[in-house]
C-alpha cells in the first residue's frame, strides 16, 4: 500500500507542475495579445480624430481636406502601453505605437503602425 500512495503523490505533483507551467504559458500569450489589441484600439481612436479633423471645414476649426495642422488629443495612457509617435503630412497621418510586452519573436516589443489617408487606413503589425 505504501508504494501505491507514493506513486499517486508523485503523479499528483507532476500533474500540478504541468498545469502551472501551461497556465503561465497561456497567461503570457494572452498578455501579449491583449496589449496588441489595446494599442491597435488607441491608434484607431487617433485615426478617428484625424478623419474628423480632415472632414471638418476650416471655418469650424478643422483641416478642410488636409491633415497638415492636425494635433492628436490627449488620450490617457495605460501603464503598459509604451510609446506613441504621430507623423502628420498634408495627405496622411501615421500613428506608430510600441508596446512594452515582447511580441511574437520574443526579441522585440509589440509594434504597430497605422497609416491614415482620406479613403483608407493601412494597419501594419510588426511584431
Amino acid at each position: 500500500m505504501g508504494n501505491q500512495q507514493i506513486i499517486l503523490i508523485m503523479l499528483s505533483f507532476i500533474v500540478t507542475g504541468l498545469a502551472i507551467t501551461l497556465g503561465i504559458k497561456y497567461y503570457e500569450s494572452w498578455r501579449v495579445d491583449s496589449e496588441r489589441s489595446q494599442i491597435i484600439i488607441k491608434a484607431t481612436v487617433i485615426a478617428d480624430f484625424a478623419d474628423a479633423y480632415y472632414l471638418k471645414p476650416k471655418q469650424l476649426g478643422g483641416g478642410g481636406n488636409s491633415y497638415s495642422k492636425f494635433k492628436a488629443p490627449k488620450i490617457p495612457a495605460a501603464p503598459n502601453e509604451g510609446t506613441t509617435t504621430i507623423s502628420v503630412a498634408a495627405a496622411r497621418v501615421t500613428v506608430r505605437v510600441k508596446g512594452t510586452a515582447m511580441g511574437k519573436n520574443a526579441n522585440q516589443p509589440v509594434d504597430i503602425s497605422l497609416q491614415i489617408s482620406p479613403n483608407q487606413r493601412v494597419l501594419r503589425i510588426r511584431n
